[in-house]
């Protein structure tokens, strides 16, 4: 039962329709439901887990309290416009810890397994989406734009940029999900020694597939910082005892040959995504003077003006007031706008643990399963602040609890080792008794 629930939640986060502007609030709240399901069902197990991980609830409640003084100081001293959608912006890390802890609360070694298949399924028919609309068949474009609505300036470069309609909000969001699928398909590759291996170098080749065909050139450059950053961890940790079957100048070899193998991908299906082949050609005119791409001058004007409103109100921002500023296409500005320096320091504070509970991790696992979890977080992670110069891609909802619903796979982890260990020492007192 709680294994079909959790296939349920997960697949729903990636494919969930939303036709209209109206609805997409609603439908990103129905994605609660099968978690809110899993907390009543352990309702009685909820305290502990809660207590458990109380650092990790503590770093979420930072923000909030930091969330709840900026928008009390912007309303109260600057006067700044806060209406009820505004507000919406305090419910984002509840939510979050719904999705973490109904997940926690039901996960066992047999729904991880399940998990897995069900995510690489789902990445799978996704990638077909967008195969299947270069194909301009026309029955099929009107029904994706009827299930995903997209904001009036997305469906307007949509159209005029030749881009694709997703499960997800933008073509950078749906970009970066393929993220998480390059990264695990990455890690599975790098670990495998059996003929799974071939499956899963066929997802890096697919999921590289993804990333192209969501036409974003910022998730393109970041899939191939994601390959970096897989392979200096495996090269970092196999110091500390991680098997991975491979020696250093393999592991090297191996990251070039898929790097190679996008790029060339890149160039092979340029012509049947016309973003991509523009993108290509204005990157190759600049001449390494990223300053004449229109994209990159365009963040450079937003990223100034938003800093010259910044200085005005530096500690505790202007809130979440959309009137205010919907976007600054930088993830770092864009907090420090709402919700000042104190709001930035406790996004730091939160995403800077979990970076480091993932890492010393790793070579204390013992299921192999888990530390490519880890690994995956990891990579995802840093891929992300990578990201997050260049787009808002942490107020992603659907993005951060696709994360934190595997965050919630490597916590159970640590919990079952935690059980193991306190079941070792009990069987030592009772032994020397």
């Amino acid at each position: 039962m709680q294994r079909l629930v959790l296939v349920v939640g997960l697949t729903w986060m990636i494919i969930r329709p939303y036709p209209s502007q109206v609805t997409v609030n609603i439908v990103t709240l129905t994605t609660l439901i099968p978690f809110i399901f899993l907390l009543w069902y352990n309702r009685l197990t909820i305290p502990t887990l809660i207590k458990k991980n109380r650092n990790l609830v503590l770093a979420f409640s930072i923000i909030m309290i930091s969330q709840m003084i900026s928008i009390t100081y912007s309303y109260i001293f600057i006067g700044t416009s806060i209406n009820i959608r505004d507000l919406f912006e305090l419910a984002r890390m509840p939510f979050f810890l719904i999705i973490l802890i109904g997940t926690l609360s039901s996960m066992s070694d047999d729904n991880m397994y399940t998990i897995e298949k069900t995510f690489s399924n789902a990445s799978l028919f996704a990638i077909g989406i967008g195969f299947m609309q270069l194909i301009k068949f026309p029955a099929l474009q009107s029904v994706m734009e009827a299930l995903y609505y997209q904001s009036s300036r997305i469906t307007f470069i949509v159209s005029r940029q030749n881009r694709i309609v997703s499960s997800f909000m933008n073509p950078n969001f749906f970009g970066a999900f393929f993220i998480f699928f390059l990264s695990w398909s990455l890690i599975n590759f790098l670990t495998h020694y059996d003929k799974q291996k071939y499956k899963y170098g066929f997802y890096i080749i697919l999921s590289e597939v993804g990333v192209i065909l969501s036409t974003s050139r910022t998730s393109i450059i970041t899939s191939l910082v994601l390959t970096g950053i897989v392979v200096i961890l495996f090269v970092l940790k196999s110091k500390e005892g991680l098997n991975i079957g491979f020696s250093r100048k393999t592991l090297i070899v191996s990251s070039v040959m898929i790097v190679s193998c996008f790029i060339v991908l890149i160039f092979l299906l340029k012509d049947r995504v016309p973003y991509v082949e523009n993108a290509v050609d204005i990157i190759t005119n600049s001449k390494g003077n990223f300053a004449l791409v229109n994209s990159v001058s365009l963040r450079i004007n937003i990223w100034l003006s938003s800093v010259a409103d910044i200085m005005k109100s530096p500690i505790l921002g202007y809130g979440p007031a959309k009137s205010m500023r919907s976007f600054v296409d930088n993830n770092y500005l864009f907090i420090v706008f709402r919700y000042g320096i104190l709001g930035l320091l406790s996004y730091l504070y939160l995403y800077g643990s979990i970076l480091v509970s993932l890492y010393r991790g790793i070579t204390r696992e013992t299921s192999m399963l888990l530390k490519r979890v880890r690994i995956m977080l990891i990579a995802i992670l840093l891929s992300f602040s990578f990201m997050a110069l260049m787009m808002e891609i942490f107020e992603s909802m659907q993005l951060m609890s696709i994360y934190f619903f595997f965050y919630a796979i490597h916590l159970t982890g640590t919990e079952r080792r935690s059980k193991n260990a306190n079941n070792l020492s009990n069987l030592n007192i009772q032994s020397k008794a």
